[in-house]
């Protein structure tokens, strides 16, 4: 995709996943029609009973109702879409001003690229702080190394015919990111990151019990090892009192400690958590 195409506003198609998201997706789709160049705005809801639908008819998008979990939710989606490429949001992240060009900046011409995405912040104080803490230590482009599914890019025939694991289908899961990340990597194709920043209203890792249905999911996806995730829990109160000092915030230490816990935790009792329902963001 040359310069000229994106300064010519080409227009893509942009799909977001939804299941009771009535919270944000106002926000959410207006950074959306603002910030892309938007072909058809296809929205896959879960059957919400909250106002999410209104919403999304608001903005003109096409509603595809199904019973599915997200996995599912975005198999669909990439079958739907009609453009070269797409763009996948979340339904609680907001864009950034000119997302979509900033982002293109980065796609570069004769490299066989299969997504490019940027970086969502979680808006949660203490997971807010923790972020931030963590980009004063390391500069942010040094996590470009990522792939992040909340606001990507995708060469729409590099993923129409995904195959998602059964745990993914039988919504068990929700670890997406990781398996398209796969995907792509074993068709041959690239995934660029780039440092540009969003915000995300998503729950923190410490609610709705988060962290362990994460442990869960790390040993079905064998995302990490069992040795990875205790190197990880025993630097957990270093990352925690780095973080607290630069942040001059104490909360940050047990916040650290916890998280990475249950997460243990919930590797170790991966039957108990790994079917995870989500929940509706809270950052009243």
């Amino acid at each position: 995709m040359s310069k000229t195409q994106t300064e010519t506003k080409m227009k893509v198609d942009v799909v977001v996943c939804t299941y009771n998201s009535a919270k944000f997706l106002d926000s959410c789709l207006r950074s959306i029609v603002k910030n892309i160049p938007v072909n058809t705005l296809w929205v896959i809801d879960k059957f919400s009973d909250d106002s999410t639908k209104d919403i999304a008819l608001k903005y003109n998008a096409k509603v595809v109702e199904a019973d599915c979990g997200l996995a599912e939710a975005r198999a669909l989606s990439f079958k739907l879409v009609e453009t070269p490429f797409f763009v996948n949001v979340d339904s609680d992240v907001v864009l950034c001003d000119c997302w979509f060009d900033r982002v293109m900046k980065y796609w570069k011409d004769g490299e066989n690229i299969g997504s490019i995405s940027g970086i969502t912040i979680d808006q949660h104080p203490l997971q807010k702080a923790y972020t931030e803490a963590m980009f004063k230590i390391r500069p942010a482009t040094s996590y470009t190394s990522v792939f992040r599914l909340p606001n990507s890019i995708f060469r729409t025939y590099a993923v129409r015919d995904i195959k998602f694991s059964k745990w993914m289908l039988a919504g068990s899961v929700a670890n997406e990111d990781y398996e398209i990340r796969n995907w792509l990597i074993k068709k041959g194709y690239k995934i660029v990151p780039t440092p540009v920043f969003s915000k995300h209203y998503s729950n923190p890792p410490l609610i709705n019990n988060k962290t362990y249905w994460f442990g869960a999911s790390i040993r079905i996806t064998k995302i990490w090892s069992f040795k990875d995730l205790i190197f990880r829990t025993l630097l957990s109160p270093l990352q925690g009192i780095v973080t607290a000092l630069i942040m001059n915030n104490a909360r940050l230490v047990p916040y650290w400690i916890k998280y990475r816990l249950q997460i243990l935790y919930g590797y170790l009792k991966w039957q108990n958590y790994f079917n995870f329902k989500r929940s509706v963001p809270n950052h009243d």
